[in-house]
């Protein structure tokens, strides 16, 4: 992306007349013809910005697939988990409720599925990583 700004691109113009003048061959004269053309290097500098934010998109939404996929099958085994832990309680005669398993596996679980969420909406807004789940995974 730091090849994008326009003192690259002043940068590029001068490189190529440089080439250009110390070997006058036909590849650098093309190179100088299409960098001299201001128009034509803000066309080709858009783009390639506009090609690197949907290849940018294209990884992130990727990503967020994979992700999803990881943390639906831990909220799966979570959710799992905390109906045994409930139904332990329950038989040994303790509040489900006053249960430190299950408060735990409870709050694993809202965790979760907070984070399922997060991610769906990254991916329909077209938002960068939620914050929160990028914290949460370095935890």
């Amino acid at each position: 992306m730091a090849q994008l700004t326009p003192e690259c691109v002043l940068a590029d113009q001068k490189a190529a007349l440089q080439a250009f003048l110390a070997t006058p061959s036909q590849e650098n004269e093309q190179r100088l013809a299409v960098l001299a053309d201001e128009r034509l290097v803000k066309q080709r500098y858009r783009v390639l910005f506009q090609a690197h934010e949907q290849l940018a998109y294209q990884t992130k939404n990727r990503a967020i697939a994979i992700v999803r996929c990881h943390l639906a099958r831990l909220l799966e085994a979570a959710t799992l988990e905390l109906s045994r832990s409930e139904d332990e309680a329950r038989k040994e005669g303790r509040v489900r409720l006053m249960d430190e398993a299950c408060a735990e596996m409870r709050r694993l679980t809202d965790r979760l599925d907070q984070h399922l969420r997060q991610l769906e909406q990254a991916e329909v807004t077209g938002a960068d990583w939620p914050e929160g789940l990028l914290l949460q995974s370095e935890q």
